[in-house]
């Protein structure tokens, strides 16, 4: 048996949704009720039908980004900023007061 977990949120999104196919509210007030639009409602239906509470959650849920940084690439990166690279300032931004040949990040 695979465990879902569900946020707040989403436990009540998938209430909703199962009362509006329970037909104990409409798609309209289910809509409402979630901030969504009717069409978003009848699409979240669709899916819960199919694959029940699977449907509420994100399909790339657990997930590693496909422009994520691997973890070898930020320990290297962290040890040569630690090691080689000690003492110089991270500019987070293009200072162009700075000029080009600056160093060790102090103005030229």
């Amino acid at each position: 048996m695979e465990v879902i977990t569900l946020s707040q949120e989403e436990i009540t999104k998938y209430q909703v949704i199962k009362d509006s196919l329970d037909r104990k509210i409409s798609n309209n007030q289910a809509a409402t009720l979630l901030g969504l639009s009717t069409r978003q409602i009848i699409r979240l239906k669709s899916k819960v039908r199919g694959a029940d509470l699977r449907g509420i959650v994100h399909g790339n849920r657990g997930r590693t980004p496909k422009i994520a940084v691997a973890k070898e690439t930020k320990e290297m990166i962290l040890n040569l900023y630690l090691n080689t690279y000690n003492g110089f300032r991270v500019l987070g931004g293009v200072y162009p007061e700075m000029g080009s040949g600056f160093t060790k990040g102090i103005k030229p």
